[in-house]
C-alpha cells in the first residue's frame, strides 16, 4: 500500500473513532440532563409545612393522691418537692398521611416555678407512653381502673420510654416560664408504631411547676404542640 492511501486510510479511522465517542458523549449529555430534571421534579413535589394537631387531653398523675384520676383539671403539675412528685400526661391527634415525614416536633406548655430545691436549678423531661392508658382513669398507680402501671407513676421503661433531652425554659413573667421540649424522637416513633395519637409523659427534678393546661382560660397559655412536616415524594 503506497503512503498516501495509507495516510488516507488512518484518517478515516481516526474520524470514525472521534465520530463514535461524540456520539456516545452526547448520549452521556442528554442522560445526565434527563437525570437533573428528573431530580429537580422529585425535588419540587416536596413541600414543607408547620402544623399544630389538635389536643385531645392532658391530666397529672400524684404520687401523694395515687389513686385519683385529674383530668378535668385546668392545671397540670410536673415536678417534684419535700412531700411528693407529680408528672403530665398530654395526648394529640395525629392526622399526618402516608407520605408525610415529621423534620422536627416541639411541645410547648407554660408554668409557674411552685417550689424550688435550694442550690438545683430545675430540669423537666419529656418521654413517649408505651402503655395504653385510659384518660379518665390513669393515675399515679394505674393505667386504668383494673390495669397497674409496671411500676407506680410510669417509672419503669415497659411503660414509657427513654427521657429526652432537658426542655428549654424562658423566663416570660415573674417566676414564669414558657418550657419546649424536643419531641422529635417521641413523634416519629408512634408514626413508625403506626399510633393514632402523640402521647407525652413530663416530668421533672429540683422543682415543682404548676402549669397551664389545655381548659386553662388564658388560651395563649394552652399547651402547644408543633410539628414540622415534607410532604410529598420522598428524595
Amino acid at each position: 500500500m503506497s503512503p498516501m492511501l495509507y495516510a488516507t486510510e488512518k484518517h478515516r479511522a481516526v474520524t470514525a473513532i472521534l465520530l463514535v465517542f461524540m456520539f456516545i458523549f452526547a448520549e452521556l449529555l442528554i442522560y445526565d440532563g434527563d437525570s437533573k430534571i428528573e431530580f429537580e421534579d422529585r425535588e419540587i413535589s416536596n413541600t414543607i409545612s408547620t402544623q399544630q394537631p389538635s389536643q385531645l387531653m392532658d391530666t397529672y398523675i400524684s404520687e401523694l393522691d395515687p389513686n385519683i384520676n385529674f383530668e378535668n383539671s385546668n392545671h397540670i403539675y410536673i415536678g417534684n418537692n419535700q412531700a411528693q412528685e407529680n408528672r403530665s400526661i398530654l395526648k394529640f391527634s395525629n392526622n399526618l398521611q402516608n407520605n408525610d415525614s415529621v423534620i422536627h416536633a416541639s411541645l410547648t406548655i407554660t408554668c409557674e416555678n411552685w417550689f424550688g430545691n435550694t442550690g438545683y436549678t430545675p430540669v423537666l423531661f419529656a418521654a413517649g407512653i408505651k402503655s395504653s392508658y385510659t384518660d379518665d382513669e390513669v393515675t399515679w398507680n394505674n393505667i386504668d381502673n383494673n390495669i397497674a402501671w409496671s411500676l407506680p407513676g410510669a417509672k419503669s421503661l415497659l411503660d414509657r420510654t427513654h427521657w429526652e433531652v432537658k426542655a428549654d425554659m424562658s423566663l416570660i413573667g415573674t417566676n414564669v416560664y414558657e418550657v419546649t421540649f424536643n419531641v422529635t424522637n417521641i413523634v416519629q416513633n408512634d408514626i413508625i408504631n403506626a399510633q393514632s395519637n402523640f402521647d407525652f409523659l413530663l416530668s421533672g427534678m429540683g422543682g415543682h411547676y404548676r402549669c397551664a393546661g389545655e381548659g386553662n382560660q388564658t388560651q395563649s397559655f394552652n399547651p402547644i404542640l408543633e410539628l414540622e412536616v415534607m410532604s410529598g415524594t420522598s428524595l
